[in-house]
């Protein structure tokens, strides 16, 4: 949690930092998000590493963990 919260990525993963539907801050957020989701595969279990690769967000894959 530390680490995201340093690369500002935590915001993603806890909704306050909603998916935005303009294309050039959608953009940016898809980064941001998959920025974070390869921490997540970093850290994880490989046994659940799939969930985390196969969920749509960050923020999905957070909670099914």
């Amino acid at each position: 949690m530390l680490y995201l919260r340093s690369r500002s990525l935590w915001k993603i993963i806890d909704g306050t930092e909603p998916k935005p539907t303009n294309p050039t801050d959608l953009e940016k957020w898809e980064i941001r998000n998959i920025t974070a989701q390869l921490f997540f595969i970093s850290i994880v279990d490989m046994s659940i590493s799939h969930v985390v690769s196969e969920a749509p967000s960050v923020r999905d894959a957070w909670q099914a963990l």
